[in-house]
Formats: structure tokens, sequence, C-alpha cells
């Protein structure tokens, strides 16, 4: 019961926001993601050698809520 309630509210208020300009301050970043396989561990350092198949490349910081 509760939980309805509060997802009714959220809806409202997003509704709210929808007809309205906002302004977002802060530091606006790229945050990159590297994905692939791990292939072996490095003998020079303890770290691992990963085989790249693919970048991804999304906003972050700020971004990420406007």
């Amino acid at each position: 019961m509760k939980s309805i309630a509060l997802q009714e509210r959220l809806a409202a208020l997003v509704n709210f926001f929808s007809q309205r300009r906002v302004v977002v301050i802060g530091d606006l970043v790229a945050d990159q993601f590297l994905y692939g396989e791990i292939s072996r561990v490095s003998r020079e350092a303890p770290v691992m050698i990963l085989r790249h198949e693919r970048t991804e490349t999304v906003p972050g910081g700020a971004a990420n809520c406007a």
C-alpha cells in the first residue's frame, strides 16, 4: 500500500518537472568503459592483461542527471 502511494507521488513529481526548465550545474565528464577478456597476468607486475573487444563512452558527472 505504501509503495503504491510512493510510486504515484514520484510519477506526479516527474510529471511536474517535465513541464519546467531545470538548470544542472556541475562537472561534465565522459565515462569510458573498456570491455574485453583477461588473457593473462603480467610477469612484470601483478596486473591483468586485457584483450580489448570494445569501448563505450557515455555522459558522466552532472550529465548523468541532465
